[in-house]
């Protein structure tokens, strides 16, 4: 329990409501007079400040020559019975790449778990929504809960590995409210992101840098296999002269925590 007053008590909200649904109740929100969130939208939900997501930024890497696949996916495998989720739209697209033929290089961890495994994950993830009070997404929770992607790679502890499978990576975010640092990290890697989350012009970056999807998988495999080769060199220079500018390093972390700091 707390033993201060929500005067002196600050919230920093650097999860989204798929992930810790009981953060956003408003009985856990009005503990803390003072509220800061990396993402606008979570800002406007709880009354915060928001601020950008600190990005661990990495120097621009150069492109292998070399591809084993079309494309790559680097998530691990979760569950969240919070609607608004969208680990359910990740397993579709594998799914949907599995079906159509495209080379989809799946990094992370869970892919290769049992189904009881799985089945407890989900069912956690239904407890969490419960407990925040909301209806559970039982879909979302426990469905596809077999699958297991054709093009497994497994974990890889360092991430330009992970990004130097393919030359183009599917980025879907945890949900389309932030901007987490997984689109950050494909640009640095000199990857074209097919994206899914937020309008990237409401937080600060030039939506030219990723080619942006909504989040069907269909859409998303279309992307795949339509983008012309004159696209996929503008999203390359896009990011590319992002990357270099002032702007880019407003989302370095020590920047953003330093600022945080100041203002808290």
């Amino acid at each position: 329990k707390f033993n201060l007053p929500p005067q002196r008590c600050a919230l920093i909200a650097l999860e989204p409501r798929v992930t810790a649904p009981l953060m956003y109740t408003k009985r856990v929100v009005r503990r803390f007079g003072h509220r800061f969130a990396a993402s606008p939208t979570w800002a406007k939900e709880i009354g915060a400040v928001s601020f950008r997501w600190p990005q661990e930024i990495e120097a621009p890497s150069a492109r292998p020559e070399c591809w084993p696949y079309q494309v790559s996916m680097v998530n691990a495998e979760k569950r969240s019975a919070t609607r608004g989720s969208l680990y359910g739209l990740r397993r579709q697209v594998i799914r949907s790449c599995d079906a159509t033929g495209i080379s989809l290089g799946v990094v992370g961890k869970g892919w290769h778990e049992p189904r009881h495994l799985r089945l407890l994950r989900g069912t956690k993830a239904v407890v969490r929504a419960i407990h925040a009070g909301q209806r559970p997404h039982l879909k979302e929770a426990l469905g596809d809960i077999g699958i297991r992607p054709i093009s497994e790679v497994g974990v890889v502890e360092n991430k330009r590995d992970a990004l130097a499978i393919a030359p183009m990576s599917i980025v879907i975010e945890n949900s389309r409210d932030y901007v987490s640092e997984k689109l950050i990290d494909v640009i640095t890697a000199g990857v074209i992101p097919i994206y899914v989350g937020p309008d990237l012009s409401t937080v600060n970056i030039p939506p030219e840098v990723a080619f942006s999807c909504e989040p069907r998988a269909d859409e998303i495999t279309n992307a795949v296999i339509e983008m012309s080769s004159f696209d996929q060199a503008q999203i390359l220079a896009a990011g590319r002269e992002w990357v270099t500018s002032e702007s880019f390093h407003l989302h370095d972390t020590k920047v953003v925590l330093e600022q945080l700091g100041e203002t808290v």
